[in-house]
C-alpha cells in the first residue's frame, strides 16, 4: 500500500491491491516524518493503521469473476456429457452393426443350406419318378372325343402307368414310343372347353406315329391333365415334381398351339404358348435332357407338326421359365395357395 499525507488536512489517499477473497484488510503503515515535527505536533508513534473496505466496484468484480468461473465448470460439464453421449452413441452404432452382420451372416448360411437341399431333391427327382408315369396310348387318345381329366380315364382303365424309368426303358426295347404333348390351358379351371386343342393334339399325334413309322397301339401319349392327378393335390403335387423326369422319358415333346380363343376371351396362338411359365418348363426340361432333334411344334398354320429350329423364339425363350405368366399369380394367390413359381 501506498500512503500520501496532505500536510494541511493531514488526510491521507490510500492505494490497496486485495486479493478477490476478501472483501476488508487492516493495514500497518510504517511513516517517517523527516521535516516540521514541531509545526504538526506529531506524535513519536510512527505506526499507523489502516482499516480498508471493499468498494462496491470490488464486489461486482468479485461477482463476474465467479460467474465466469461457474461458465467454465458448465462448459467442462457440457463437454463431458457429450463425449459420454457420443461414445455412448458409437458404442450403439457399433453394435448394431456387429449384430446385423452376424444376423445375415446366420441369414446366408440359411439360405445357402435351403439351395443346397433343394439342388439335392432335384437330383434326386431326376434319378427316378417320384410319382406315376401315367399315360394313354394313341388309340385310345384319338378315340375319348375330348381331353378328359386323369380320373375320369383312370375310371375307364385306358391309363398305363410306369413305376420306374427302368421299366419305361424296356417298354421302348420292345418297340413303345412316348410322347410328350405341351399346350397352354384355355380355361382357369378347364383344360380345353370347346375341344380346339384336342383335335389339334388328335393331328399331331397321327402325324409323330407316322413320323417314327409306328402304329397308334405303339404310340403312348402323356398330357398333363390327362396323365396327372386333377383332384388329389399330394399326388399332384409329386407329379408336378417329376416332370422334368417325366419329359425325359418320352421320345418326342410336341408344342401344340394352334390358335384359339380362351374362356375369358382374349386369343391363345404359339405366341402366348410361349409367354406360359408351365409351358416353358416342359419344354425346358425336355430340351435339357434330350436336345432339340426331337422337338416339333403344331400350330395350325399348315405343314403338319415341324421341328422346333434352333433359332426359334419357343426354344430361346424357355431359359426364361420363371419370367413367364402364372395363372396363379393373376389371380392373387387366392386362399393363401402357394405359387407355381416354387
Amino acid at each position: 500500500a501506498r500512503v500520501v499525507l496532505d500536510a494541511d488536512t493531514m488526510a491521507a489517499n490510500v492505494s490497496v491491491t486485495c486479493p478477490p477473497s476478501e472483501t476488508s484488510a487492516t493495514l500497518e503503515v510504517e511513516h517517517d516524518v523527516t521535516a516540521c515535527d514541531a509545526a504538526f505536533a506529531l506524535s513519536p508513534v510512527r505506526t499507523l493503521q489502516l482499516r480498508v473496505e471493499a468498494t462496491p466496484q470490488h464486489a461486482g468484480h468479485k461477482k463476474k469473476h465467479s460467474m465466469a468461473a461457474h461458465n467454465r465448470a458448465m462448459e467442462l460439464w457440457a463437454i463431458i456429457a457429450g463425449a459420454i453421449l457420443g461414445a455412448a452413441l458409437l458404442a450403439c452404432v457399433a453394435y448394431y452393426v456387429c449384430l446385423t452382420r452376424r444376423r445375415l451372416r446366420a441369414y446366408e448360411i440359411q439360405q445357402a443350406a435351403i439351395v443346397r437341399d433343394q439342388v439335392e431333391a432335384a437330383r434326386t427327382r431326376l434319378d427316378d419318378f417320384q410319382a406315376p408315369f401315367a399315360v394313354i396310348s394313341a388309340r385310345d387318345f384319338v378315340g375319348l372325343g375330348c381331353l378328359r381329366d386323369h380320373e375320369q380315364i383312370l375310371d375307364s382303365g385306358a391309363l398305363r402307368t410306369f413305376l420306374s424309368v427302368g421299366a419305361v426303358v424296356r417298354a421302348k426295347r420292345a418297340g413303345s414310343v412316348f410322347v410328350f404333348l405341351s399346350h397352354q390351358w384355355l380355361g382357369v379351371a378347364e383344360a380345353d372347353p370347346n375341344d380346339a386343342h384336342y383335335e389339334a393334339m388328335c393331328r399331331a399325334v397321327a402325324a409323330i406315329a407316322e413320323r417314327r413309322g409306328v402304329e397308334l397301339e405303339k404310340l403312348f401319349v402323356w398330357v398333363d391333365v390327362l396323365s396327372i392327378p386333377q383332384l388329389n393335390r399330394t399326388l399332384q403335387s409329386n407329379a408336378i415334381a417329376s416332370l422334368p423326369t417325366f419329359s425325359a422319358a418320352c421320345d418326342c415333346f410336341v408344342a401344340v398351339a394352334p390358335p384359339a380363343t380362351h374362356a375369358e376371351g382374349h386369343a391363345c396362338d404359339s405366341k402366348t404358348f410361349r409367354s406360359r411359365g408351365w409351358c416353358r418348363a416342359e419344354m425346358a426340361a425336355f430340351w435339357a435332357r434330350r436336345g432339340r432333334d426331337d422337338m416339333f411344334a403344331w400350330t395350325g398354320r399348315g405343314g403338319g407338326v415341324r421341328p422346333v429350329a434352333p433359332d426359334d423364339a419357343r426354344l430361346l425363350e424357355t431359359i426364361s421359365v420363371f419370367e413367364g405368366e402364372f395363372t396363379c399369380c393373376r389371380l392373387g394367390h387366392p386362399d393363401g395357395e402357394a405359387c407355381d413359381r416354387e
